[in-house]
């Protein structure tokens, strides 16, 4: 298994497209933090409550997920997932590996936009003539969105499985993360808190570490129903 997690993880890094979407995740990040109404008296309100930390949340999970969707589809666009299967005939095993890979990728993915935009967000402060604090809600937020990362990767792979139209999946997520979920928790009132989108964002942005553990077991259980149903989708004709 560690044999075809590392061939996985070599998948992904061995394209263009995990670097673009690094140096993506990384500008969207600084780009959060450049708000022309930014003063010295935005850093002092605490971390999670954070603007810039709001935005950069909410783009890099769009970038995780379509990471994941890709992971998968691009192999179906190309022709490779039945040389894959050839290799490891077990699919359970192959899309568990899957898993892994673009669980760590997308961790990784969403580190890196914290860490830039702390960093870019520390370098404004100064400017201001303040300080960013990096108070207990700040490391919160760091965790959550290592969480989170992990999720939407899995569950865009997992939706890429079950789609395998790679245009299909992916404008279908941005659709549903960038509008139609909003409509759906209007209508869903006090239970729209649970829809996938809110979860991931209350992982990053949460006030406590209770609302932060909701969030995290409800986005968890998503990663997870779209994993078993990848690979209940995964059980037909590939070719």
């Amino acid at each position: 298994m560690r044999d075809l997690i590392a061939s996985e993880l070599r998948k992904l890094t061995t394209t263009r497209l995990v670097y673009l979407l690094f140096a993506g995740v990384a500008a969207l990040a600084v780009i959060s933090v450049l708000d022309p109404g930014t003063g010295a008296s935005t850093f002092e309100r605490p971390f999670h409550e954070q603007t810039f930390l709001f935005f950069t949340s909410l783009l890099t999970r769009v970038v995780v997920l379509v990471m994941g969707i890709r992971a998968i589809t691009d192999e179906f666009r190309h022709g490779t997932i039945s040389s894959a299967l050839v290799v490891t005939p077990r699919r359970g095993r192959l899309l568990a590996a899957k898993a892994v890979a673009v669980a760590l990728t997308g961790a990784a993915l969403a580190v890196t936009a914290w860490a830039v935009m702390a960093g870019a967000a520390s370098v404004v402060a100064a400017t201001e003539g303040a300080t960013l604090r990096l108070d207990a809600g700040a490391w919160r937020s760091l965790g959550g969105t290592t969480l989170a990362g992990v999720a939407w990767g899995v569950i865009g792979l997992g939706i890429g499985a079950i789609v395998r139209s790679q245009i299909v999946a992916i404008v279908g997520g941005l659709v549903w993360l960038m509008g139609l979920e909003d409509a759906v928790r209007g209508w869903l009132g006090d239970l729209g808190t649970y829809l996938p989108g809110q979860s991931g964002l209350a992982l990053a942005i949460a006030p406590s570490d209770r609302a932060a553990a909701l969030g995290a077991a409800t986005l968890t259980a998503y990663a997870v129903v779209a994993w078993v149903a990848a690979t209940y989708a995964m059980r037909r004709d590939v070719t």
